[in-house]
């Protein structure tokens, strides 16, 4: 089925839906660890540095498991297998992270649970990408990341919860995550495949050999610019996020914002200020990028720059408000990343490549941007040098659009697979029906 044929909305919200719950389970799982590691420190008998290491191997685990499930969708067995293994994987590796019982255990564990989400990721983006109508594709992609927001929450809420220091609090609040993503699992039992993979399918076996696939193809002289702006500019999003997803609830503890401190409000539960703001965020994202820019969307992401030295430089003596609006609005700004991330990379590869394409991207973001930031950024920690830490995610947040400025490409209004048209459409104008038409 062509792009611009409309799907029924019906079967486009259950997409949707799912991988909107794919997102909340996702980081969820990822996310629970800040609110938790130190009673998971003391009971596994290791260090929190160890645990932020199981953190690195989680993120290493994401960008292996994007590119061989990834690989596996355009080969062999479709978006939907893909996709239900990654979410099958990823909630028994949740509820496994709950009953480890030492450090190795705990690095094996993180690193198969990084493995299925990062396929479930990767073809959650790929698969309603295939779906979603031209006009609304974007809302719909970015609109997916208001489930970061929502897994932040629900780690948040089970770690304040569940998450007591003992040994048993930690591994409750995952067990909690583990029963909220098995119901997210059943909802994908409703499924059905992506029309363009098989149509794509169906085009392979009437003209066998026609069709170029695999890592090589993401490098061919006619893909290759699109693979390499995907590339940089996924690794760029990815740079300062490990060692903020990890770290930041920190900073707010080492500022003494605490239960004791600020009567009623603990550093978790100031935290939902930006929690918040990445659901707003990905909203106005996904509008953006449909209705102005693709491409003019990342620059947005300076302005989270001077809010970020706020909520570095500014003294906690302020109060609680001061700080939460900080943090939203540099919260707000930087999930403008993310929504690219949704919304942008996955119009860059074919539909013959598009799962290699986005399991290259999350390996580029996630193993090498973020997996790397979240070592260095605990390592720091660890050794108190907060200064050097937050210099670091001021520098990688105001160079993350740069690329996309100097070399970017509009993607609104363009079909999928426009690159495989004869010749370059970047100067297009979208048409009335969504589609594009090249200028004379």
């Amino acid at each position: 089925m062509n792009d611009t044929r409309k799907s029924s909305s019906g079967g486009v919200f259950l997409v949707w839906l799912t991988v909107f719950l794919g997102w909340a389970v996702t980081t969820l799982d990822l996310q629970i660890v800040s609110f938790v590691q130190a009673p998971m420190a003391e009971s596994l008998h290791i260090s929190t540095k160890e645990v932020g290491n199981a953190f690195f191997l989680y993120a290493v685990g994401l960008g292996l498991g994007a590119l061989v499930l990834g690989y596996f969708s355009d080969r062999l067995f479709g978006r939907r297998k893909a996709f239900l293994y990654g979410i099958l994987g990823t909630v028994l590796m949740t509820g496994l992270t709950g009953l480890v019982q030492n450090g190795p255990e705990l690095m094996v564990v993180r690193f198969l649970a990084g493995f299925f989400s990062g396929g479930e990721w990767a073809m959650g983006l790929a698969m309603l990408s295939e779906f979603a109508p031209t006009r609304r594709r974007s809302i719909l992609l970015a609109g997916t990341q208001a489930g970061v927001g929502v897994g932040y929450g629900l780690a948040n809420v089970f770690a304040q919860t569940f998450g007591s220091p003992t040994a048993a609090g930690w591994r409750v609040a995952y067990l909690a995550s583990f029963a909220f993503a098995a119901l997210a699992y059943l909802v994908r039992l409703r499924l059905r495949e992506s029309p363009q993979w098989s149509k794509l399918r169906d085009d392979q076996a009437a003209r066998p050999g026609e069709f170029s696939q695999g890592l090589r193809a993401l490098f061919a002289k006619k893909q290759i610019r699109y693979t390499v702006i995907a590339l940089v500019v996924a690794f760029l999003i990815g740079a300062p996020q490990g060692g903020w997803d990890f770290n930041y609830p920190a900073w707010y503890a080492h500022g003494g914002i605490t239960g004791h401190s600020i009567p009623a409000v603990s550093g978790n539960t100031l935290t939902y200020a930006y929690e918040i703001a990445l659901i707003v965020s990905t909203v106005f994202g996904g509008w953006f990028m449909d209705r102005v820019s693709a491409k003019w969307t990342l620059p947005l992401v300076w302005i989270a720059v001077p809010f970020t030295l706020l909520i570095w430089l500014a003294p906690f003596t302020q109060g609680v408000f001061p700080i939460a609006s900080y943090l939203f609005v540099a919260g707000f700004f930087r999930q403008l990343g993310w929504s690219v991330t949704a919304a942008y990379f996955v119009l860059l590869f074919p539909t013959r490549i598009r799962g290699v394409g986005m399991g290259l991207a999350v390996v580029a973001e996630w193993s090498l941007g973020y997996g790397t930031s979240a070592f260095w950024g605990t390592g720091l920690v660890s050794a108190g040098n907060w200064n050097l830490f937050w210099l670091l995610q001021v520098i990688l947040l105001a160079l993350i659009p740069i690329p996309m400025v100097i070399a970017g490409i509009e993607t609104r209004g363009r079909r999928l697979d426009f690159q495989e048209e004869p010749r370059p459409l970047d100067n297009a104008a979208p048409e009335p029906d969504g589609g594009v038409r090249a200028h004379a």
